[in-house]
């Protein structure tokens, strides 16, 4: 497992406590910042970033494509890890899309329910396909 992996799961981790808990999300974010055996501190602390930075346009894109599916009714788990993937492909620009996406349906058989590799796959496709109409191109960098 890559040190972007390893990443990606602390960033997992601080948002599913955030979930439950600002101050506990908090706590957890500024221990990983702190962190100097953390290899991937920085990209962690990005996602993380990121993530609760443009969580209103994330969530929003979400439930466009998440078809029969709202997102008070997912998984917590599988929600975070979607937000991590559109974050990464929407606003990162540094890793394929593709990639994201495999990573995130690793993780999600990892920490999610048996069904969440292939919930995460399909929503992520679809986002993945409607790019152009989901993000202008400034953010995309184009």
């Amino acid at each position: 497992m890559g040190d972007r992996r390893s990443a990606r799961e602390a960033a997992l981790q601080i948002l599913f406590q955030q979930n439950f808990s600002e101050k506990g999300a908090a706590i957890s974010y500024s221990l990983i910042k702190l962190d100097p055996n953390h290899d991937c501190t920085d990209f962690s602390n990005r996602i993380v970033a990121g993530v609760l930075r443009y969580r209103f346009d994330i969530d929003k894109t979400i439930k466009e494509r998440a078809e029969r599916w709202k997102t008070e009714r997912m998984a917590i788990v599988d929600l975070n890890i979607l937000r991590i993937a559109i974050f990464e492909m929407v606003y990162g620009g540094e890793t394929p899309a593709k990639v994201v996406i495999n990573e995130a349906v690793d993780i999600a058989k990892k920490y999610g329910n048996e069904n969440s590799g292939a919930f995460v796959n399909g929503i992520l496709d679809a986002i993945h396909h409607a790019l152009p109409q989901v993000c202008p191109p400034l953010i995309r960098g184009s």
